[in-house]
């Protein structure tokens, strides 16, 4: 009977081994995801271009500034000034950099 015991320690730790894996993986996989997406944004003083996505996990922001465009945030239209502040239409790079450029510093 003893043997059967041990028999299953390597079943187990090769589960164990293959659930890191998928995690580790998967983990890696939604970073490299988060990391292609851009969005439009502010300091509270001008218009930002972020890396990212505007979410924070266990307190760690998921983004970070990709380029600062020097437009004053009070020269935006409300419409647009409310789009930015909100910060929440993720997108590709150049959908950002074409928001940015309809408003030049």
């Amino acid at each position: 009977m003893a043997r059967v015991g041990r028999r299953r320690w390597p079943l187990v730790t090769t589960i164990l081994v293959i659930l890191v894996l998928v995690i580790v993986g998967g983990g890696f996989a939604a970073w490299r995801y988060t990391q292609s997406q851009y969005y439009v944004g502010t300091d509270g003083h001008q218009v930002i271009i972020y890396r990212g996505i505007n979410q924070k996990i266990a307190g760690m922001s998921l983004s970070s500034v990709y380029q600062k465009t020097g437009i004053p945030l009070s020269q935006m239209p409300p419409n647009d000034k409310a789009t930015v502040q909100s910060a929440t239409t993720p997108g590709g790079l150049a959908v950002g950099a074409e928001d940015c450029e309809q408003h030049p510093p």
